[in-house]
């Protein structure tokens, strides 16, 4: 990188490195947010606001505890965040080679 400046570096270089750091960071902010009860449950009063959570907290108190109900509707809410999972799959584990926790 002979002759490079500042943003040239930063560009093909840092950039580079993080983008496995900050995938992890998105999918583990996208997952907290996804899980979030107490705060949309105060402040949700439609269904159109609902979080995930919510919604299954709501469905139990509506249905009573039907367990395959309850369930059924848990591995539904479960799909998106397997989903991101698989479509991240590759800067999870290029961050975790790059780290040097690969079990080598």
């Amino acid at each position: 990188m002979d002759g490079a400046n500042r943003w040239q570096t930063f560009i093909r270089i840092i950039i580079p490195l993080a983008v496995p750091a900050i995938a992890t960071l998105a999918v583990f902010k996208f997952i907290s947010q996804w899980n979030n009860l107490l705060w949309p449950l105060v402040i949700s009063n439609s269904d159109s606001t609902r979080t995930a959570a919510v919604g299954l907290q709501v469905f139990q108190s509506t249905n009573g505890t039907q367990w395959n109900l309850l369930l059924m509707a848990a591995a539904v809410t479960t799909v998106p965040l397997i989903v991101l999972f698989f479509l991240t799959q590759r800067w999870f584990v290029k961050g975790i080679t790059m780290s040097g926790l690969g079990g080598r």
